[in-house]
């Protein structure tokens, strides 16, 4: 009986490798999509805060930006991003602070407006830089 785990591409370092380039690839690619959406994000977040009934729709948009940079941080962790790492890692803590503390005062809304602004030009720069790479 032949043994089929040579055979196996999941065995092979080369597959695993080009796997892993496919899945790197598409993160960059992304890039552009999250950074118009975040870009949106901050819009509306910045009209939610602006709004006199803020509080409802400025909640719902924190857990959005968070649940984004989130994801952001750990695929930049992954794919060794750290720029990106550092600014998604950046954002979502900010964010954080804000829905644990129930912050909703304008420092709270400037600080999470800045932090998204960070990441918006960090993702800006890296789908930039990348391009000439892919």
């Amino acid at each position: 009986m032949k043994s089929t785990e040579a055979a196996s591409p999941a065995r092979d370092p080369l597959s695993i490798d080009a796997r892993f380039r496919v899945l790197r690839d598409a993160f960059y690619e992304n890039l552009a999509a999250d950074c118009r959406h975040l870009d949106a994000l901050a819009n509306e977040f910045a009209l939610a805060c602006r709004s006199a009934d803020s509080s409802v729709g400025a909640s719902m948009l924190k857990e959005e930006i968070r649940g984004i940079a989130h994801r952001i941080y750990g695929a930049a962790a992954i794919f060794g991003a750290v720029a990106i790492g550092a600014a998604a890692d950046g954002l979502e803590r900010t964010v954080f602070d804000a829905i644990v503390s129930n912050g909703t005062g304008p420092d709270t809304s400037a600080g999470i407006l800045h932090a998204l602004g960070n990441l918006v030009d960090v993702l800006a720069r890296s789908k930039r830089s990348m391009a000439d790479l892919l």
